[in-house]
């Protein structure tokens, strides 16, 4: 069972594409992330199975494997969660696949789709910034250069 999801990350100042491709096969039951990982993403295969038990779905005692590639861009950060286990379930089914394809990503079930929506409740960053990550914008303009910024001032007042 196969999986490839497109993603995002900051590299520099630029956006770039990110695949994250699962794949579930026979074997010594086994979770491997390959790619230039920084340790936040090697600690993403706990993470993830843990909050995917916890909410319900089963992860089969089989040998997983996550790529996140291009290789020659270092994945820092815990902005890869949310796409390995998105990437887990469509491997293990719970997408149908021409629903992957357009991009829709609606779930098998009602069920699934309460569970997973419990999994980005539950974490305390995820459900504080849904929506919010630069990244975003990467996956579907890639050659548009967006730039978000804010201006702060601080004020100092002697009393």
């Amino acid at each position: 069972m196969y999986s490839s999801i497109l993603t995002g990350c900051i590299a520099g100042v630029d956006a770039a594409i990110i695949h994250t491709e699962v794949d579930i096969s026979t074997g010594l039951p086994s979770f491997s992330l390959v790619g230039s990982l920084g340790n936040e993403v090697k600690e993403a295969k706990e993470r993830v199975q843990v909050a995917l038990k916890n909410v319900g779905f089963h992860i089969p005692p089989n040998k997983i494997t996550v790529n996140l590639s291009p290789a020659n861009i270092r994945k820092d950060g815990t902005g890869f969660d949310v796409p390995i286990a998105i990437g887990l379930l469509h491997a293990m089914g719970y997408f149908a696949d021409e629903q992957v394809e357009n991009n829709e990503f609606r779930f098998a079930s009602d069920d699934d789709a309460a569970r997973f929506m419990d999994y980005v409740h539950g974490d305390k960053y995820l459900s504080k910034n849904q929506g919010k990550y630069a990244e975003a914008y990467s996956v579907y303009s890639p050659w548009v250069h967006r730039l978000d910024f804010s201006y702060k001032h601080d004020f100092k007042v002697k009393i």
